[in-house]
């Protein structure tokens, strides 16, 4: 839609919004993929970008709403939100074989048969340090649909995704398409779903499918912690997408930190070593701020602010 890549290529600090894919031709056995960028290349790096209102459609199948990455090196600090797909999967980014550090994945949606309303991770995809929030599928997974073998998901927060594989939604944060064995392993991450009138609701399932592991996460499945709206510093008060200017604003403006009185803070494992966390999170704040690392997203460092007195002050 907006950009194509062969090859290789860098895209960096740049804004890709509002482009379209439309296969009006319904040509069969051809790919719809890319509202904003196609890219298809291991050496390809996509960086500080915002990649906001693009879609991708057709009748037969379209992917990859905000981004679709085949085999790229790194997507990385940017922005993914307000884009869609129809009768395809990935509503912010349909990946293959890439890797997804440090972004923000927010109010995309997967409609039709659609599944994986932020991240449609394909074969073995990383997902590292993200908040992927208030998304939806009309398929499986509001949050992250994984599909094929080997993906991973480290010390990210997926929360108030949705999900309407039935006539009820549901707050399905993350599904596993296959059972092959290690499809998916999951890490220091936070997966919350579903809110009501300002309310988190617990209960439900979070995470679904065939074949994933689970280790040190926190989930209202209780993983490991349960989950409460206190530990965070600015929740959506809905889940899914927005439907007016009024969530819009919110999600705009959700800040899922942590705050001080959070079990999330130093409960993440201790051992980091081959996961490839980055040096900060994603509000510039140093990664394993006070001993160990905490769970998510976002380090407990980033609500914390220094007053520097100069001589005169007191």
């Amino acid at each position: 839609g907006g950009i194509a890549i062969f090859n290789s290529g860098t895209i960096t600090n740049s804004s890709i919004t509002n482009n379209i894919v439309n296969d009006t031709a319904k040509v069969p056995n051809t790919a719809c993929e890319g509202g904003g960028i196609w890219a298809n290349a291991t050496s390809t790096t996509i960086t500080g970008c915002t990649i906001t209102g693009n879609s991708c459609t057709s009748p037969l199948s379209a992917s990859g709403g905000g981004l679709s990455a085949n085999f790229v090196g790194k997507i990385e600090g940017c922005t993914i939100e307000n884009n869609s797909c129809s009768n395809g999967n990935g509503g912010g980014i349909e990946s293959n074989s890439s890797t997804i550090v440090s972004c923000i994945i927010a109010n995309n949606s997967a409609l039709g048969s659609g599944s994986g309303g932020g991240i449609s991770a394909n074969y073995p995809t990383a997902i590292i340090d993200c908040s992927i929030f208030n998304n939806s599928a009309s398929g499986y997974g509001g949050g992250v649909y994984v599909w094929g073998t080997g993906s991973t998901i480290t010390n990210s927060t997926i929360a108030n995704n949705v999900s309407k594989t039935s006539s009820t939604p549901d707050r399905i944060q993350l599904y596993v398409k296959t059972n092959a064995p290690g499809t998916c392993f999951v890490t220091n991450t936070v997966l919350t779903g579903a809110v009501a009138n300002g309310n988190p609701v617990y209960g439900s399932t979070i995470v679904s499918g065939y074949s994933f592991t689970l280790k040190n996460c926190a989930s209202d499945g209780n993983e490991l912690y349960t989950i409460a709206s206190a530990q965070f510093a600015k929740i959506t008060s809905f889940a899914g997408v927005s439907s007016n200017s009024t969530q819009l604003n919110e999600i705009s403006t959700a800040d899922w930190s942590l705050l001080g009185n959070s079990p999330l803070i130093n409960a993440g494992i201790t051992d980091t070593t081959g996961l490839h966390i980055p040096k900060v999170d994603l509000q510039g704040a140093a990664r394993i701020s006070i001993n160990v690392i905490d769970v998510g997203a976002y380090e407990y460092m980033s609500r914390r602010f220094v007053t520097v007195l100069g001589a005169g002050d007191k």
